[in-house]
């Protein structure tokens, strides 16, 4: 097979465009299928490698339209989804990868559904990896230093082989836009919860942004920095507090290449050097801690550095942090209890410490500006509160300013509402049941969590006249035999009964606010 190729490259080029798809490429099509040896698989590989080059501008000295392309494109795509998900131990996804890049260079371009599954198979086959070699669990040998250093080899080179394709196809269209669509499958591997899968993607778009940065030569017409930052920003701006250093370390780098981007966009030269930009060198070295203090100061000033640099950042997707809720706070109006549930259900899988405080600050920060829009959303979560939800009650409680607000809304609340409803006989008029409001009951379930908080001590001495009568007067309204609701179908997430775990969690509840006998 390898033959077919030298030839190719190796002949005249004049000769060259009128044989290679009407002999050549005739004869080594049909021996693309069915490929069970790994040494034929190679070679074929590299053949094909070797026919994109040999069809290159530079080579051939004139431009040639490589209809059949796509079709060998194809066949490589076949190769790296042929390799095992857990096993890396040969160099056929680093050859097919390369192939790629050489062919992704030639006329025509690839469509856009063809260019999606082409960056989608590099990366999936790529990033999937585990790290290290694979040993069945039933076996009883052990990994020998001699196969760690060969899975090593072979999977730089794949990376760098990916890293190459990734270029050329930037290379060809440098533009925003072709970037967003490489983007769109390497932050899916960001979000991922295996830390391997997560470097991996942040080191492709970190050399990526750096290729971008180099070869950005004429920036007329393309769009803002804004635009351009934006949703970059706001997947790379959690990574910069990820649990792995050197993934802390790559992500702000890209943020820095990122925001020097954003001044090439702006009209700034090359050389030109933005003391807020230059400044996160410093917040990389800073980076290197493992205090939640500390890594929560880091992210503020990299925040507070881009939004100083650009005044119009609401015109993009926020990167959900807190300097940002902050500062574009009133213009989320809309979006509040969209925000709130969003985070709630990122809470149900986060378990790094660092990412959930900082997740409960971002409510508490978006609160600042929209607060019984907040209040609004967490009411509509099913009693009893669960402890994602608690827990944000408690951390609103810690803001003195925001908790006079809660105090109020909630007094307001149970002036307002009747305590509990009642079922009447149709032809007696006698009460039959009484059950306890579901929003009243919310209400002091809420109050119940802010009384733990220590930092409420102040809030609570002030207003301590007015919730203890309001309480008193609730308390007042349960005694006899009042029930504990029944879930409201329309409340948030949840349409079944509770369970009797649940009733008595309720119960308790109701129980702790009756008089001591």
């Amino acid at each position: 097979m390898l033959c077919y190729g030298y030839l190719t490259l190796y002949a005249p080029s004049n000769v060259i465009s009128s044989r290679v798809e009407a002999n050549i490429l005739n004869n080594i099509n049909p021996h693309f299928a069915n490929v069970k040896d790994t040494s034929v698989k190679q070679n074929l590989i590299r053949a094909v490698d070797l026919i994109g080059k040999s069809l290159h501008p530079d080579h051939l000295k004139k431009n040639y339209p490589f209809e059949k392309k796509t079709s060998l494109i194809n066949h490589m795509q076949a190769y790296m989804k042929g390799e095992g998900k857990k096993e890396l131990n040969n160099e056929t996804r680093a050859l097919a990868l390369q192939a790629c890049a050489t062919l992704v260079k030639l006329d025509p371009a690839l469509n856009e559904a063809d260019m999606f599954d082409l960056i989608k198979t590099g990366t999936d086959c790529l990033f999937i990896l585990p790290n290290g070699p694979f040993l069945s669990p039933k076996s009883k040998d052990e990994i020998s230093d001699q196969q760690v250093q060969e899975w090593e080899r072979l999977m730089s080179l794949s990376m760098d082989s990916l890293q190459q394709m990734l270029q050329e196809v930037l290379r060809k269209k440098l533009v925003p836009d072709e970037f967003m669509n490489i983007f769109k499958h390497i932050e899916l591997w960001m979000l991922s919860l295996e830390e391997i899968e997560r470097l991996r993607a942040v080191t492709i778009l970190r050399d990526l942004l750096e290729f971008y940065l180099q070869n950005l030569s004429s920036v007329g017409g393309g769009p803002s920095a804004v635009t351009f930052m934006g949703p970059f920003l706001a997947r790379l701006v959690p990574r910069c507090s990820d649990p792995n250093l050197l993934l802390r370390g790559l992500a702000m780098e890209s943020c820095q290449l990122i925001l020097k981007i954003a001044l090439r966009y702006e009209g700034k030269a090359a050389d030109y050097e933005d003391k807020l930009v230059e400044a996160l060198t410093i917040l990389k070295q800073r980076s290197d801690t493992s205090d939640p203090q500390g890594l929560f100061n880091n992210i503020s000033d990299l925040s507070k550095r881009a939004s100083l640099m650009h005044s119009r950042t609401a015109q993009v997707v926020h990167c959900g942090h807190e300097y940002y809720v902050q500062d574009q706070g009133y213009e989320m109006m809309g979006y509040v209890a969209d925000i709130v549930n969003s985070l709630h259900d990122k809470l149900l899988i986060l378990q790094y410490a660092q990412t959930r405080t900082g997740t409960f600050r971002a409510i508490r920060t978006l609160s600042t500006s929209h607060l019984f829009l907040v209040m609004e959303a967490l009411f509509n979560y099913p009693l009893p509160l669960d402890e994602h939800i608690t827990e944000c009650w408690r951390t609103l409680a810690r803001d003195a300013s925001l908790l006079e607000s809660i105090y109020e809304r909630c007094l307001d609340i149970l002036a307002r509402n009747i305590h509990y409803e009642e079922k009447l006989d149709n032809k007696s008029k006698q009460v039959l049941s009484r059950t306890a409001a579901l929003l009243p009951l919310t209400v002091i379930c809420v109050l119940f969590e802010t009384f733990q908080v220590e930092e409420s001590e102040g809030v609570l001495v002030e207003q301590f006249h007015r919730l203890f009568a309001s309480v008193l007067t609730y308390n007042g309204s349960c005694v006899g035999d009042v029930k504990a609701p029944s879930m409201n179908t329309n409340q948030h997430q949840r349409q079944d009964s509770l369970t009797s775990k649940e009733r008595k969690a309720i119960n308790s509840a109701m129980s702790s606010l009756k008089p001591s006998q």
